[in-house]
């Protein structure tokens, strides 16, 4: 009979140790669960968190660029000022490259405030056109920009092309060099130029093309600064 007692009672014993340690095996795994979920939950609101931070950051930065461009374009306001005294009431002919750099975008915003009116020649019109075409990505790029100009200046009436209409024709193999120094001598036979380049081999070879055709006194060469070359 004691026998047949401590067997039951071995068993029971046992019994309760295998419920004791599933019990515990069980509140382990829903703790190791519930670990796992706190450690997920904390990430994602880290990352949340990270992510504000981050847009935070960005739309800062935003509102600095803006701040910076803003004091820029007023600087460069300022700075061009002088220089817009020296194209009114006179013919204004401009390099090709001028209309291509973004950097003068604040100059074309001036003329279009002050009025001042601007020529270009039909072969540069064509040679910009052709550099929109160009698989050089550059170039595509700065030409584009160009256009975006010329157009904006075209609908505000402040630039003309060539000494007659614009032909519909694009000469594929324009180069504008050659005409506007022939653009800018013939117009200084009967009144005051300004030839606005930054290109410093056009500005000298057009001011010793005037000197031998007697046109220095009405021909001006200037940077797109704020004083003239000569």
């Amino acid at each position: 009979k004691n026998k047949i007692q401590q067997e039951i009672e071995k068993k029971n014993k046992l019994e309760q140790e295998r419920k004791e340690k599933e019990k515990n095996k069980i509140q382990q795994e829903i703790e190791k669960k519930n670990k796992l979920e706190q450690e997920r939950k904390e990430k994602e609101k880290n990352k949340i968190q990270q992510e504000i931070e981050k847009k935070n950051k960005l739309e800062q930065e935003r509102l600095e660029q803006e701040r910076l461009e803003e004091n820029i374009y007023k600087q460069e306001l300022n700075r061009y000022m002088n220089f817009i005294s020296e194209l009114k009431n006179t013919v204004n002919i401009f390099d090709t490259n001028i209309f291509m750099e973004k950097k003068y975008k604040v100059l074309f915003d001036l003329f279009i405030q002050n009025n001042i009116k601007i020529l270009i020649t039909e072969k540069q019109f064509q040679e910009i056109v052709n550099l929109k075409n160009s698989y050089d990505v550059d170039k595509n790029i700065k030409a584009r920009h160009a256009l975006n100009i010329i157009d904006l200046l075209s609908k505000e009436d402040i630039i003309n092309i060539g000494f007659k209409s614009l032909s519909l024709d694009i000469d594929r193999k324009a180069y504008a060099d050659p005409e506007i120094f022939e653009f800018c001598l013939k117009i200084s036979e009967k009144t005051k130029v300004n030839f606005v380049t930054n290109d410093r081999i056009l500005s000298i070879q057009t001011m010793q093309l005037a000197k031998k055709n007697n046109a220095n006194n009405n021909l001006k060469v200037l940077l797109p600064t704020i004083s003239a070359i000569i």
